[in-house]
């Protein structure tokens, strides 16, 4: 029987951020399907490609999907830290994410998805962690 509970000494932070690490790549998964069905961060609509770049690439005036070459998706990252994600893009393109918005990030329906898929996890690297 633990006596004196004062003396445990438990990292969430690194709890929390080996756990988002775990699911890294669900994460960005979630991200892309978003972007492909036309939403940004936060749930919105993104614009429509412009016409002369519709045109130009022989693609329909639809709302982006930052999918013309996959070359964007398949440079998708996040990056853990202790109190926050970073998600981004290592692609080269001519994306200038400041003039949509926020795209990078889950929307409030994805988020609450990737909170239920989270809770197993950390309860069991909290688990591991006080029985260290």
């Amino acid at each position: 029987m633990i006596e004196d509970w004062g003396k445990i000494k438990v990292d969430q932070d690194r709890v929390w951020r080996d756990s988002v690490n775990e699911l890294r790549k669900d994460l960005i998964r979630m991200n892309q399907e978003q972007l492909k069905a036309g939403f940004d961060a936060k749930g919105m609509k993104l614009p429509p490609y412009s016409s002369p770049y519709a045109k130009r690439k022989r693609i329909p005036l639809t709302p982006k999907t930052l999918n013309d070459t996959g070359e964007h998706y398949k440079g998708m990252y996040a990056l853990v830290f202790d109190k926050f994600i970073e998600m981004g893009s290592r692609s080269k393109g001519d994306l200038l994410e400041y003039n949509w918005g926020e795209i990078y990030g889950l929307t409030p329906e994805n988020e609450k998805e990737f909170t239920n898929l989270l809770i197993p996890i950390y309860a069991r690297n909290l688990q591991k962690a006080l029985l260290q």
